[in-house]
């Protein structure tokens, strides 16, 4: 379990105990606690952490959770099904974890909130003294985030990939993928054009590549035009990052505005993100992925439909036609196989980039882009065929243990350049490719590795398995099984049937046509149902979820959810948290759950729910059924012969029905509450007069008023006389 103290001297301790947290607080739906948990601390300042922290604990302890030991074996199992060893705490195992959280839960459902108290007060005595204008990064000496798998919280959100053509990508010694999907290795050492724009939008991409062995040389650094600036990462530099030939030591979990574009990093990751046709980024708009190594760095091309089939240099033109990829500046197309004289000759030449004028890089003094080039390099190509056998025995050996699949194309990377190389970072390369994989119309199995992978299952019953990465999973026609595990994945049912489960990240997901059953999982998701009688779960976090046509059934879960039911009847729980419901066209029903929620019936005759908290609810049109449930709670039957029901009463609540309609709409009045069994009201033998009586009805500011055993209910724009027999049924 968690330790009786915490010792907090660095932001890195913070965000552990927050990463440890987090687990178990997520499934609380309590906003206070979220915001505390959930900062960014470039952004914060100590004065202004500690007032999350009060507030937090505030909340904390004047909230009643014990509605959450009937959800524990829920949480439970939850847990065990998404949590790995690559998504908890580093030092921990998963069944640490899911005990440390079940807990912590079982504690706050008890009452007892000494752990959280500790944990704050730690906080108190690590900041005390500390000027409370000061940002919270620079309170401790900070050295970035301890687990950023956990503590998403503290990195901006990147925006989607663009999912109009496949990746390209540079990895390992150097193994290159372009646009359309051709691979070659090109070990040249200079500095060359990747990609460049043949018309006028100007988009530029360059690479250095410098000699690591005989005949092995690797990405060093790249550069490119990020809205007219010039930028470089260098891996040779103790921080990578160049703007305009100055350096810029970017913290991990933060970004910097370039012009409309915009540089992420996350941890070694930098992820260039270009403006799209609107002049600012967004999903969808074209990325660059750079992941930087000891001295050596791989990246990732996710270009829009502006770019591609105008572009041209080693990544080829993305113009759909893979035969066209492997040219020379004048279009002359190389033979395949490819011969040596030919790769290392024009074709190379054509590419180099021999001055300063051509050049995005910065440069050292001294330093120029014919310094980087070899004339002679490469000597001669080396390929498996050419290695010892013992060395090779002993790479491929390396490559399995690593996790890589024999005989897939990552795995020969991965074995040649470990063989060359002796080096363990180059199976982490491989690793981290990412795949580009297009199924058949037939039933198939796409699964993915640790890079942000392209699968697409086509026609047939596929499964598609996302592994972890920022994925996009595309189902395809037929009744198709997809898991995007961990990463922000893009998810797509397609027509048919499909089981969707996102897994870890902040994810989007869309069902498409069918019935569809989807979990979102952990993280901030977006789902779509899609047309049909869908299931969707949002799982912990803040959601948002759309049934789209159908008969839905709908789930928030833990946290604060925006959900829009759509056409149909649909079935809709909010959950644990301040969830924003609209059921939509239909006869729904609708439970917002536990949580201050807000509802909207739409059009048809529903059936609302407000469950606990204080909740805003409104009928929409239709004959519809509301019953507001415990809380203070504001409710509107809308247009149509409305029914509100109150099953059990509560001392000191306070209720307002805003539009009853004299001679229009009801009341349903339990006389004996359900649940407990305790009467509510008692007619004293008198029949339906009495139990009117019994409803203690008096004329107030606004409107009429009834109490019942300590709960009022403020009927806005009636008068005590105009409420009789005729508009309530006793039960």
């Amino acid at each position: 379990m968690f330790p009786d103290t915490f010792d907090i001297t660095s932001v890195d301790d913070l965000t552990a105990l927050n990463g440890q947290l987090l687990t178990a607080l997520t499934f609380l739906g309590d906003q206070d606690l979220n915001n505390a948990f959930t900062i960014n601390p470039e952004a914060i300042t100590v004065g202004d952490y500690l007032a999350l922290i009060d507030a937090a604990e505030a909340s904390l302890i004047t909230t009643d959770f014990s509605f959450l030991a009937l959800s524990i074996p829920t949480i439970r199992a939850q847990l065990e099904a998404i949590l790995t060893p690559d998504n908890v705490p580093d030092g921990l195992s998963v069944q640490q974890v899911i005990d440390q959280s079940i807990g912590v839960l079982e504690d706050i459902a008890a009452g007892d909130f000494g752990l959280l108290t500790v944990g704050f007060d730690a906080i108190r005595a690590a900041l005390e003294g500390v000027p409370p204008e000061t940002l919270l990064l620079d309170a401790f000496g900070f050295t970035g985030p301890g687990n950023p798998d956990i503590i998403d919280a503290f990195l901006d959100l990147l925006p989607q990939f663009s999912t109009d053509a496949f990746p390209a990508w540079v990895s390992g010694d150097p193994h290159l993928k372009t646009l359309d999907g051709v691979d070659y290795d090109f070990q040249a050492a200079g500095e060359f054009v990747l990609l460049q724009s043949t018309d006028a939008q100007g988009f530029a991409l360059q690479a250095r590549m410098v000699p690591v062995a005989a005949n092995v040389s690797v990405n060093e650094a790249i550069a490119t035009n990020l809205d007219g600036t010039a930028v470089m990462i260098d891996a040779a530099d103790p921080d990578p990052l160049h703007v305009n030939g100055a350096v810029v030591a970017l913290a991990d979990g933060s970004s910097l505005d370039v012009g409309e574009g915009r540089i992420y990093r996350r941890g070694d990751v930098y992820t260039i993100v270009y403006p799209g046709a609107d002049g600012a980024i967004g999903n969808g708009d074209s990325q660059v992925v750079v992941r930087v190594r000891e001295g050596r760095l791989d990246l990732d091309v996710r270009l829009n439909a502006e770019l591609l089939g105008s572009l041209e240099g080693l990544l080829g033109d993305g113009d759909g036609n893979p035969d066209n990829d492997i040219a020379r500046a004048d279009g002359t197309v190389l033979a395949r196989p490819l011969v040596f004289s030919e790769l290392y000759g024009a074709y190379r030449d054509d590419w180099r980039i021999s001055s300063l004028g051509d050049s995005l890089f910065s440069y050292e003094s001294g330093e120029s882009p014919n310094g980087f080039y070899q004339s002679d390099f490469p000597g001669a190509i080396v390929s498996l065929d050419t290695l010892d056998p013992e060395v090779l025995a002993t790479a491929r050996e390396a490559a399995l243990a690593a996790g890589l699949q024999e005989g897939s194309e990552a795995f020969e990377n991965a074995v040649l350049d470990f063989a060359l190389t002796n080096d363990e970072s180059f199976l982490t390369s491989a690793l981290d490719v990412p795949l580009a994989s297009v199924g058949t119309e037939l039933a198939d199995t796409l699964i993915g590795n640790s890079g942000d992978d392209v699968l697409r299952g086509e026609g047939g019953d596929d499964g598609v398995f996302g592994q972890s990465g920022n994925d996009i999973l595309d189902g395809g026609a037929g009744n198709d099984s997809i898991a995007g595990a961990d990463g922000n994945d893009l998810i797509s049912g397609g027509l048919g049937n499909d089981n969707i489960g996102g897994g870890l990240g902040n994810d989007t997901i869309d069902g498409g046509e069918g019935d569809d059953i989807i979990g979102a999982g952990f993280g901030d998701d977006s789902v779509t149902g899609g047309a049909g009688n869908d299931v969707v779960a949002g799982g912990a976090g803040d959601d948002t979820l759309s049934g789209g046509d159908g008969n839905d059934s709908m789930s928030g879960s833990f946290g604060n959810d925006l959900i829009d039911g759509g056409e149909g009847a649909d079935d809709i729980g909010g959950g644990t948290g301040r969830d924003t419901i609209d059921a939509g066209a239909g006869n729904d029903s609708v439970g917002g759950g536990e949580g201050d929620d807000s509802i909207l019936g739409g059009e048809g005759n529903d059936f609302l729910a407000g469950g606990g908290r204080n909740d805003t609810i409104d009928g929409g049109a239709g004959n519809d059924t509301i019953n507001a449930g415990a809380g203070n709670d504001v409710i509107t039957g809308g247009t149509g012969a409305d029914q509100f029901v109150f099953s059990a009463f509560f001392d000191g609540e306070a209720d307002v029905i805003t539009d009853f309609e004299d001679g229009l709409d009801s009341f349903f009045i339990r006389r004996f509450d359900p649940d407990t069994g305790v009467e509510n009201i008692n007619n004293g033998g008198n029949g339906l007069a009495g139990f009117v009586t019994a409803m203690n009805i008096v004329d107030v500011t606004g409107g009429a008023q009834m109490t019942v055993n300590g709960n009022t209910i403020l009927i806005e724009g009636v008068t005590a006389a105009q409420l009789t027999v005729d508009d309530f049924t006793f039960l």
